[in-house]
């Protein structure tokens, strides 16, 4: 069976999909228009970033990410405004001089923390009630980390003001930061539209599931020209359809990995016991492999080595983030 599955993936590359399957994309907003305007921005944006694209320490970057999930939650917007503003939030450090410094960022980061959301989801609300929102977030996030050692309540609006103008001026008012939610959106939605809604129900399991893996992978390091935000994408929503059982471990296996190696792998990075075993018949697994596929717009051995870095970059994330906690780092 496995030897069938690895022959049947072998073949899989992308193609021209049918005109009225593109007008369904389009109509869905996921074209594959879209999708290559997607890959050219995020190619545009990385240009300009370091290799690994980590400007701060893990314990401040983590800092970062809860202030910006703050903000977020205190203007009760969706989970994807905190992706956002964090994207766009790496993308401003990555646009500055390389010696960014901790203790800088520290002090800029209730205006940035709160410029990034705003840019990005403007309403009526005056600078002033944008200053008692981040009291309030700061409050909570002091209450979690009782630890922190840090005055955040001297935020002025004309800071948020500043902010928001300088952030702009150094991204060149493109705003449009590509993330790997935003990838993961991108994925789904042509998943969906390819399937003809055919297992709706486990796409719309997966979509939670792999918004808490992403946020660990964002807790962890930014966007880089290596952790590319398409790439890890990919991997997470082709490890999605595994852990909902649309797959089997083999077909995601690249060639140079053996089996033992590729199931360890995956059990560390998912903190799991066992393999999910795939529920489909081999017959839809070659159907789900060619919307995956279709879905990507990648080579199946692509798609598989992106599989793999991502599952190796979980495995480091949670040992990183986990070393970070054990050593009391609040």
């Amino acid at each position: 069976m496995q030897q069938q599955e690895n022959r049947l993936v072998g073949a899989l590359e992308p193609c021209h999909l049918p005109e009225d399957v593109e007008d369904k994309l389009d109509l869905a907003g996921c074209s594959t228009e879209l999708l290559l305007l997607h890959a050219s921005m995020e190619s545009d944006r990385l240009a300009v970033v370091s290799d690994n694209g980590q400007r701060l320490s893990p314990w401040v970057r983590r800092l970062a990410v809860f202030a910006v999930a703050k903000v977020v939650q205190r203007l009760q917007l969706t989970d994807s405004a905190t992706f956002q503003g964090v994207a766009l939030l790496d993308a401003w450090l990555a646009a500055r001089a390389p010696e960014t410094s901790d203790s800088s960022f520290i002090r800029e980061m209730p205006a940035a923390c709160v410029a990034a959301v705003r840019v990005l989801h403007k309403t009526g609300a005056t600078k002033e009630a944008d200053v008692a929102m981040w009291h309030d977030a700061a409050a909570a996030i002091r209450a979690e980390m009782p630890g922190l050692r840090i005055d955040w309540f001297d935020l002025q609006p004309h800071d948020v003001r500043a902010q928001e103008f300088g952030l702009l001026r150094s991204l060149r008012w493109q705003v449009n930061v590509p993330s790997v939610e935003s990838w993961l959106s991108m994925f789904e939605g042509r998943f969906g539209v390819l399937m003809a809604g055919e297992f709706s129900r486990s796409v719309i399991w997966m979509r939670e599931d792999l918004r808490q893996l992403a946020f660990t992978m964002m807790l962890w390091r930014p966007a880089s020209n290596v952790h590319a935000p398409r790439r890890l994408a990919g991997g997470l929503f082709s490890i999605g359809l595994l852990r909902a059982t649309l797959l089997p471990a083999e077909a995601l296996r690249p060639q140079h990995v053996c089996h033992d190696e590729w199931e360890e792998l995956f059990l560390q990075s998912q903190m799991m016991n066992e393999v999910p075993a795939c529920a489909l018949q081999p017959e839809y697994v070659q159907l789900v492999l060619g919307c995956l596929v279709a879905t990507t717009n990648l080579p199946i051995e692509e798609i598989q080595r992106d599989c793999e870095f991502t599952m190796g970059c979980l495995r480091g994330a949670r040992g990183d983030l986990n070393r970070m906690y054990a050593c009391g780092a609040h």
